[in-house]
């Protein structure tokens, strides 16, 4: 090895040591010496400290169904969003076997399967385009705007639109392409079944999760509205990122 290319490599262990020195305090949690623990008190293992969000939607005119009292709860942080319950495929699953069935997730079992083969590398665990999909339904999802909303436009969000409506051309979604592509396979395969892609967008992203090491398995809800193709002309205006 020579010589320059080697002190460029102490240079580099240097700088991250150096980085590493400053980071690591802050990342450390301060305690409070004069504070008492509560010996009774039970931490809960679905607390990751970030504070409960605002019902948004439909659910801040009147919850009318236990789904959206579930969804609600978890919005509020009183349910938890994740689920470790097992499931049970269908003895006849896919599309065919699907359209008969009275099971509303018996599609959704064929779907998982193929997300599966695409989302793991030759090592089993996820790949990059695992990594896109989460991308992808955050993108997706990404345009609503509780601004917007509380002006009367409540609209946008995860609702398909990204890959409906060729968003992908917009230079903040560059790179997903691939998973583009592939959710306009899965959408053409499966909406017979009632699929649409706004569901389908998002639960490319769970599923991602999931097949990710150490990802939660993220408890996931279908019957989203999909975009209207009536809205695009005013979205056009509107299509930008919040915070």
């Amino acid at each position: 090895m020579s010589t320059s290319i080697l002190s460029k490599l102490i240079y580099i262990l240097c700088f991250i040591t150096l980085v590493r020195s400053f980071a690591l305090p802050l990342a450390q949690e301060v305690e409070d010496p004069n504070e008492v623990e509560d010996p009774n008190e039970v931490e809960d293992p679905n607390d990751d400290g970030s504070e409960a969000g605002p019902l948004i939607g439909d659910l801040r005119n009147g919850i009318t169904t236990p789904i959206g009292q579930t969804i609600a709860n978890i919005l509020l942080g009183t349910e938890t969003g994740q689920s470790q319950d097992p499931a049970t495929p269908p003895a006849k699953g896919g599309v065919a076997g699907c359209k008969a069935s009275t099971d509303t997730c018996c599609i959704w079992y064929s779907i998982s399967a193929d997300l599966t083969k695409a989302f793991k590398g030759k090592t089993g665990r996820c790949n990059a385009v695992a990594r896109m999909a989460i991308r992808l339904g955050f993108h997706d999802a990404g345009t609503w705007s509780q601004k917007l909303a509380d002006a009367g436009q409540d609209f946008g969000g995860a609702d398909g639109s990204l890959v409906l409506f060729n968003e992908i051309t917009r230079k903040e979604n560059r790179g997903l392409e691939v998973i583009v592509a592939l959710a306009k396979v899965l959408h053409a395969k499966y909406k017979g079944n009632g699929v649409t892609m706004a569901d389908l967008v998002q639960y490319m992203a769970n599923h991602a999760v999931v097949t990710c090491p150490l990802g939660p398995r993220v408890r996931t809800f279908i019957g989203r509205k999909v975009f209207l193709r009536q809205y695009q002309e005013n979205m056009k205006k509107q299509l930008t990122w919040h915070e």
